[in-house]
């Protein structure tokens, strides 16, 4: 495949429980993997420890929730909230940061995450 693909934390949590497929799936890919200071926040919310740690110094690059993705999810909540439809913060912020960069986004939450793809979101 190449190119850059952004990870989502339910991805990553799937790695740090040694599921196969998802290892497998990433191998496959042959591409650079980064992820969101959003995700990183999840996982050491959840589970923090040296495995944490080790496998997040592995990705190519972490990003930050900046101005540009702050611009994108405010258009983007704004039009949510107006549709009645307001997805979970978080869920936003992972969004708008691929969106801002326009990177693939690769998760198993494809049920919140479908909803961002009228704003730009690649999911793979």
């Amino acid at each position: 495949m190449g190119g850059e693909i952004c990870i989502d934390s339910d991805v990553i949590i799937s790695l740090l429980r040694g599921d196969k497929e998802t290892k497998e799936l990433l191998e496959k890919m042959e591409s650079e993997f980064s992820t969101t200071t959003i995700n990183a926040f999840e996982i050491l919310f959840g589970r923090k420890s040296d495995e944490v740690y080790e496998l997040l110094k592995c990705f190519h690059r972490i990003y930050d929730f900046d101005y540009e993705s702050a611009k994108v999810a405010a258009d983007i909540l704004r039009d949510l909230k107006k549709k009645g439809k307001l997805l979970d913060i978080r869920d936003v912020f992972v969004g708008s940061i691929c969106i801002a960069r326009d990177l693939p986004l690769l998760t198993y939450n494809s049920r919140h995450f479908n909803r961002l793809k009228d704003y730009g979101l690649k999911m793979l």
